[in-house]
């Protein structure tokens, strides 16, 4: 329902349109990278998880135009890296 008292006053949100190079960076895609550097190097189980974690709020709030395939990528790899890295990189060393 709208105001009916000043209804010429009302204006429908027009989105601006970015250019490529004023895309806004995608924050938890940068944690995500930077958690999976910190769960891979230190052998931090936590920081493996908060970068899985942040990989995937970064995949489920991105938007088609402003995917940059690279990033995505690097921060799913990281996530996963990390994850793979503090669990089977400890049962490995174990065993031998």
């Amino acid at each position: 329902m709208s105001d009916p008292r000043m209804s010429s006053a009302v204006s429908l949100y027009k989105r601006p349109v970015l250019k490529e190079d004023e895309i806004p960076p995608d924050w938890m895609a940068l944690l995500s990278l930077i958690f999976g550097i910190v769960g891979t190097m230190a052998k931090y189980k936590l920081g493996a998880w908060l970068s899985l974690l942040c990989a995937i709020s970064s995949l489920a709030n991105i938007r088609p135009k402003e995917a940059d395939t690279k990033q995505i990528i690097c921060s799913c790899s990281f996530a996963v890296m990390s994850i793979t890295t503090n669990y089977v990189a400890k049962k490995a060393s174990k065993e031998s």
